[in-house]
């Protein structure tokens, strides 16, 4: 026992003595070895600012005033690695540009009261910071000062802070929430984007504009409330923030307001400016809007279908971008313009109509719509761009008008069921217009039919009223000497019967009062027609060919009722009945007289004689359709 004691009292005596020693010692003999330093100021000589990096990784920063901006600090040149923590002293009072840029190992950094701002980059790509705390003596956060850092957690912004730079705390995959204090005035473009845990955001009354694209591609973020502040929201601030289910607005917001479903526009609710990307099912769009904006629903992967109002004149830039549940979209006659990808990746997209009134249709708008198997082309459409309608896999069929003069490049490429077009002019029209060879294949491979106009796309019209006549006159469109039956509708035509006369409308439609009389049809550049009480009745269709200087059957009567070769509806036709067959000639300015009906390998001469002349041979009657 005497000899434990004996030992403990010698050990006791070896640990003070060692501690008396230590205590003589200098004290840079127990701390880490400095392993570099030098100077960082912002002054001529870089000297009011110090730096030393010892060789724990701790690198301090000491002295008064600014740091540089000239370019890479210091320490970047061999030893950006090593640093793992930083101590920015009092008295310095700006953190420079790209100070600490691309520390990757770095995972704090003490801040003091004295900085009053944070320079361009400043803690950018710093992968392994975790947490930092900026000083009540902050006034600016500059541009991509936080950015990329994919470990930051957490950040604390002061009220000091007025302005947060563009793409700031871009790409921060691990911030989960942010307060912005009421002294910001302005979110810089892209500061927060990309934030994809961040799931909320509280933005003051203190600030008048969100950049463009703020807080865009912010997938964990669920609901957002603009206040009454904010002026000026750049384009795409909240794209692609597929969690969002409301965009709101503040009561007594002069520039900005919402619908019961949080979609935002503008204050007149004319701008469709950003559907929330959380957005499920069908969507109208109201009334009064004439715009859908750039983006406006990008990303909106479970909108299922989206009725478009008639005051909306146009379609912006990627505006249905990647809406993969999109299966129909009605675009009405009101809109002019489709922007560049407006409905790229709209993987359910099977079928799209594009209207008369649609005049530009701009690149890429139906790219890699993989499920897109028809579309009809407008009339007033002068170019396909490039890339139109570029991966549309499924596409088998496309009606294309005669207005298009050029496609572009790769308009059609890796388009490989496409089977037909329907061209609505001549051979000799679609030779001349440019297809570009480059991407094209597919397309100039396919079946090309010529002098193609859908007759379901104008429908006859009746008057529900027994005083009106409703009428729809088509014009053929062949240009050719070899008249044939492939009508559009006919805009301009003057209609006159009895006491009134009215011209038809752009869809080739009239009504006429009934007063029981014949109607004449007159248009320049085609053969007049005079139609009695009795074939109006049986049909509201008429049909008028264009002027030429050979003869032209304008129509094949039966009982002078029946237009045979001009209807477009079914006849019950009996084959055994006899009928009063008779042909309506138009001469032409030609000196020929003689005109020949053929009916399959059954020739008929219609000797020459008035404009309309009686057959002397039994024509065989086309059977039922």
């Amino acid at each position: 026992m005497k000899g434990g004691d004996h030992m403990r009292k010698r050990l006791l005596s070896f640990v003070l003595a060692v501690l008396m020693i230590a205590s003589l010692l200098p004290a840079t003999a127990l701390a880490a070895d400095v392993v570099a330093s030098g100077t960082c100021g912002a002054e001529d000589d870089g000297s009011n600012l110090t730096w030393t990096l010892d060789s724990e990784g701790v690198l301090t920063i000491s002295g008064s005033g600014d740091m540089h901006d000239r370019g890479i600090v210091p320490w970047q040149s061999g030893h950006r690695s090593r640093v793992k923590s930083a101590v920015i002293a009092d008295g310095v009072t700006r953190i420079g540009d790209h100070a600490f840029y691309n520390c990757t190992s770095l995972t704090s950094v003490t801040i003091p009261n004295s900085v009053t701002s944070i320079g361009n980059g400043a803690f950018g790509w710093c992968k392994s910071l975790t947490g930092v705390t900026i000083p009540d003596s902050v006034t600016s956060i500059g541009e991509y000062a936080f950015a990329y850092c994919t470990s930051l957690t957490s950040v604390t912004i002061p009220d000091s802070v007025t302005s947060i730079g563009e793409y700031a705390f871009r790409d921060c995959t691990s911030l989960t929430s942010v307060t912005i204090p009421n002294s910001v005035t302005s979110i810089g473009e892209h500061a927060f984007a990309y934030c994809t845990s961040l799931t909320s955001v509280t933005i003051p009354d203190s600030v008048t504009s969100i950049g463009r694209s703020a807080f865009s591609h912010c997938t964990s973020l669920t609901s957002v409330t603009i206040p009454g502040s904010v002026t000026s929201i750049g384009l795409y601030a909240f794209t692609s923030c597929t969690s969002l289910t409301g965009i709101w607005v503040a009561e007594g917001n002069s520039h900005y307001a919402n619908d019961a479903s949080g979609v935002l526009f503008d204050k007149g609710m004319t701008a469709l400016i950003q559907c929330p990307g959380g957005f499920s099912g069908a969507y109208t769009i109201p009334d009064n809007v004439t715009s859908i904006g750039e983006s406006a629903f990008e990303d909106c992967a479970s909108l299922t279908s989206v009725t478009i109002s008639d005051s909306v004149t146009s379609i912006g830039d990627w505006a249905f971008y990647n809406c993969k549940s999109l299966t129909s979209v009605t675009i009405p006659d009101s809109v002019t313009s489709i922007g560049d990808n407006a409905f790229e990746d709209c993987s359910s997209l099977t079928s799209v109509t594009i209207p008369d009134s649609v005049t530009s249709i701009g690149n890429a708008a139906f790219r890699d719509c993989s499920s897109l198997t028809n579309v009809t082309i407008s009339g007033s459409v002068t170019s396909t761009c490039d890339s139109t309608f570029h991966w549309s896999t499924s596409l088998t069929s496309e009606t294309i008008p005669n207005s298009v003069t050029s496609i572009g490049i790769c308009a059609f490429e890796y388009c490989s069921s496409l089977t037909d077009v329907y061209y609505a002019g001549s051979e000799a029209q679609w030779k001349a217009i440019s297809i570009s060879s480059n991407g094209n294949d597919d397309l100039l491979t396919a079946n090309i039919h010529y002098y193609f106009v859908d007759p379901g796309a104008y429908s006859s019209i009746y008057g529900a009223d027994a005083q009106t006549r409703a009428l729809t006159v088509y014009g053929n469109r062949n240009d050719s000497t070899t008249i044939e039956t492939n009508y559009q509708a006919l805009p301009g035509v003057e209609a006159s019967g009895g006491a009134d006369k009215r011209t038809t409308s752009k869809d080739g439609k009239v009504t006429l009062q009934n007063d029981g009389s014949s109607v004449t049809f007159h248009k320049d550049g085609y053969v007049d027609r005079t139609l009695s009480a009795a074939a109006l009745n049986v049909s509201a269709d008429v049909y008028l060919q264009k002027t030429s200087d050979y003869p032209v059957i304008n129509a094949v009567w039966l009982n002078d009722v029946n237009d045979v070769m001009n209807t477009r509806y079914p006849m019950n036709l009996v084959q055994s009945k006899r009928y009063k067959v008779e042909a309506e000639i138009s001469w032409g300015s030609s000196s020929a007289k003689r005109v020949i009906l053929y009916q399959g390998d059954k020739s008929y001469d219609i000797t020459a004689g008035g404009g309309r002349i009686a057959l002397k041979h039994p024509i065989v009657l086309p059977k039922p359709r």
